[in-house]
């Protein structure tokens, strides 16, 4: 396994918000959440090829909650959601979209409270990754899905995605 380089492409910041600034070029660009690309000479494990690392901030909401949501509310929210995830995600898109992958969803919650993986199903954070070209489909077919938590971050909940290609 070779080492794992990652550069950083944009920096979180909290001020009435969720806020990222990230230069391109001359220009800055103002955006959500944080985006690390990760690179690896050598093959991995299973995947072999690119590791896309992202954070976005917040935590979409659970089936549990969503479960007596109007369509109306449901259809704002996964719009809200999709844009929050676009913003941040798309300058990290690749070149053409992975045909097959594992995506790894970590959810670093607020709390300690005992939560049902199940309940995090990570459709929010899935479909915008497909109409933003990181994936061909989100089918059984063409990822794999897997769920984590991760630390306990009282000050910045948020949903790191990595997704890995799988040559």
């Amino acid at each position: 396994m070779g080492t794992r380089a990652e550069r950083t492409v944009g920096v979180l910041r909290r001020d009435g918000g969720y806020r990222a600034e990230w230069s391109q070029g001359r220009g800055i660009m103002r955006s959500a959440g944080v985006i690390r690309l990760a690179e690896e000479d050598g093959a991995k494990e299973k995947g072999g090829g690119e590791v896309i690392r992202i954070e976005v901030p917040g935590i979409p909401p659970s089936l549990n909650q969503l479960r007596n949501t109007h369509h109306y509310e449901w259809n704002r929210l996964k719009k809200e959601w999709a844009g929050v995830v676009s913003t941040v995600a798309r300058p990290a898109r690749p070149p053409t979209p992975f045909r097959r992958a594992i995506v790894t969803l970590i959810y670093h919650f607020r709390d300690r409270r005992r939560r049902d993986p199940d309940n995090y199903s990570g459709k929010f954070i899935m479909d915008p990754l497909v109409e933003l070209g990181f994936l061909v489909d989100d089918s059984f077919d063409h990822i794999e899905l897997r769920h984590r938590q991760g630390e306990v971050d009282r000050k910045n909940p948020r949903v790191v995605i990595m997704i890995e290609e799988v040559v």
